[in-house]
């Protein structure tokens, strides 16, 4: 049967948050990643895109992940991954790598784990933080990638994934990836219920790669340290997720979100002028339209979600958040649409999300929110 490479994994281009430490040395990273389908060779791509610094990765393994405990690994299953035969990697800043395939057999829902060490003082300056269910990280003091045990003595679990950007598998040919793109939403576990949905369905040849970062806009970015980690706008970075997106068929945005609540009086930062029309949102999501028709890709769209409990929400980006929402309900330039909004919005307080689907702050969804989403899309986006 013929094969193809197909992305089962992978996270935006992005910067973490700037804090004074960010620099760390003889330092093993170690990430587990839950394939929904089979492969017979893996390939992992490793990101500085927005480092300000050489990063010098000097080992780099992949191995089946030991069930009795996801820190571990099991014997004989760790294999060295190279790149153009070497095993030490160097990035420039703003660099994208791939290594070179290895022969490791890869299984639907059975659990393999990225590790690599970092010798020398290195800037933690590529990386974005997700969470759900399926975010599995571990750093730790001292060389283990190499490494059947992980010692939880010398080590604690992390959120963000530093330089590991994607995983892709050499599969059969019908297997294909959803890229699902946004912000905090959609960095947190939505995503992730979809990847549990697909496995316990059964749904063999589908992969489901987020491409997500807190805090990002649809048509403004930060460059000033306070808010640098919410990345490149989503018009600039979307053609650039997208093309690390091995057999990618189609994308969900659920986008924009930020570009309505950021602007906020006596923000330096976050001017109140910032905030956009209508028409520029929209125009905003039509890029993601137009650049989806070019490579070939079906594009659904995603409601903005209510923000009515939010710190800086008022009534005229409410309307705002109506007027694109309706725009997105009737468009007829992308394949159809996901009312997210209609899905969480409390029928009693149309401005805000239902209680149990809402965490705190009236913005992010709940982790019943979340497989609410999940279990929402519609069966046959993933045939």
């Amino acid at each position: 049967m013929e094969k193809k490479w197909v992305s089962i994994w992978g996270n935006a281009l992005s910067r973490p948050e700037e804090n004074p430490e960010r620099y760390a040395r003889d330092l093993t990273l170690r990430y587990v990643i839950t394939p929904s389908m089979d492969g017979e060779m893996i390939r992992l791509t490793f990101s500085n895109f927005d480092g300000y610094e050489e990063a010098v990765i000097s080992t780099v393994t992949v191995a089946k992940t030991d069930s009795g405990s996801n820190r571990n690994v099991r014997k004989d299953s760790v294999s060295n991954v190279t790149f153009d035969g070497k095993r030490e990697l160097h990035l420039v800043p703003g660099e994208i790598r791939k290594s070179d395939a290895l022969y490791f057999p890869v299984r639907r829902g059975e659990q393999i784990s990225v590790s690599f060490y970092l010798n020398g003082y290195t800037d933690m300056g590529s990386g974005v933080s997700t969470s759900g269910p399926l975010t599995i990280g571990y750093f730790a003091r001292g060389r283990y990638s190499d490494k059947l045990i992980f010692p939880a003595e010398v080590s604690k679990p992390i959120a963000t994934f530093y330089f590991l950007n994607t995983v892709d598998v050499l599969t059969n040919s019908q297997n294909k990836a959803i890229m699902v793109f946004g912000d905090s939403i959609t960095q947190q576990s939505w995503p992730e219920h979809l990847t549990k949905r697909i496995l316990r369905d059964d749904i063999e040849h589908i992969a489901i790669v987020r491409r997500a970062i807190g805090g990002n806009r649809v048509l403004r970015e930060y460059t000033h340290l306070e808010n640098v980690h919410y990345g490149r706008r989503g018009i600039d970075r979307f053609l650039h997720d997208l093309e690390l997106t091995e057999g990618v068929s189609g994308v969900i945005v659920l986008h924009g979100v930020n570009d309505l609540i950021h602007p906020e009086a006596g923000n330096f930062f976050r001017s109140p002028s910032d905030l956009p029309t209508a028409e520029e949102l929209i125009n905003g999501l039509r890029e993601y339209v137009r650049i989806s028709k070019e490579h070939g890709l079906w594009i659904k769209i995603g409601t903005i979600t209510p923000f009515g409990k939010w710190c800086s929400y008022t009534d005229e980006k409410e309307q705002l958040r109506q007027q694109v929402n309706a725009w997105i309900r009737s468009n007829t330039e992308a394949d159809g649409y996901m009312d997210f909004s209609e899905l969480l919005t409390d029928p009693k307080e149309n401005r805000c999300l239902l209680p149990v689907y809402a965490l705190n702050d009236g913005l992010h969804p709940s982790l019943a929110g979340a497989e609410h989403m999940a279990e929402s899309i519609p069966a046959e986006w993933l045939v």
